[in-house]
């Protein structure tokens, strides 16, 4: 009788709420696994860009100079690893000075190294530097193998080597005078530059 239909009406509301349950948690299940697909395909889209740019900076951060054909520019004794690039030719620059109020009297030599692109750059080897001729002539010699001294007298600014070498003695600076500078950059064994240049007193 009654109690039979309401025994019946309320199994029918049980059934009723567990399959309106049931659909929430799979629409639920349903979303949050296309809100995961989505994300997923998001993030494997942005990563493309983003692999490029790192693969295209990948170059960007090897500095070493080098060759057209890929081949590093190494000067021919440096060792291995040292990012130096191979020297063409040396002067005597123009920055060159008699420093006159010195005593004993010294100059101011510097010199500049040029690389294959005429770039004006840092090198190894033995420096000499000569300042004038004869058996007065005097001479410094400068081992541009050993870093702390090539970074010693490299200037940043101007991009040359400095290097202090007395005047021969007896010299007198005096307006339009002159002393004969002359320098050898020895690379190697078989490699050697050389430049000359007359210094006026100032």
């Amino acid at each position: 009788g009654d109690a039979s239909h309401a025994a019946t009406e309320r199994i029918a509301r049980l059934n009723r709420t567990v399959v309106h349950r049931a659909n929430r948690m799979r629409t639920s299940y349903r979303d949050g696994l296309i809100r995961h697909r989505y994300a997923a395909c998001v993030n494997r889209f942005l990563a493309i860009p983003v692999t490029a740019v790192l693969l295209m900076a990948v170059p960007a951060c090897d500095s070493t100079p080098r060759r057209a054909d890929g081949s590093p520019l190494l000067a021919p004794d440096a060792s291995e690893g040292a990012w130096l690039r191979e020297i063409k030719s040396i002067r005597v620059h123009p920055l060159s000075r008699i420093m006159a109020r010195t005593d004993p009297l010294m100059l101011d030599v510097r010199v500049e190294c040029s690389d294959l692109d005429d770039n004006d750059v840092r090198s190894v080897g033995l420096l000499r530097v000569q300042v004038g001729t004869g058996e007065g002539a005097e001479t410094v010699t400068v081992d541009l193998n050993d870093h702390a001294t090539n970074r010693r007298c490299w200037d940043s600014v101007t991009r040359t080597y400095s290097v202090r070498v007395p005047a021969p003695a007896g010299f007198q600076c005096q307006p339009k005078a002159t002393l004969p500078v002359e320098v050898w950059l020895r690379l190697n064994a078989d490699a050697e530059l050389h430049a000359t240049r007359q210094v006026a007193c100032p």
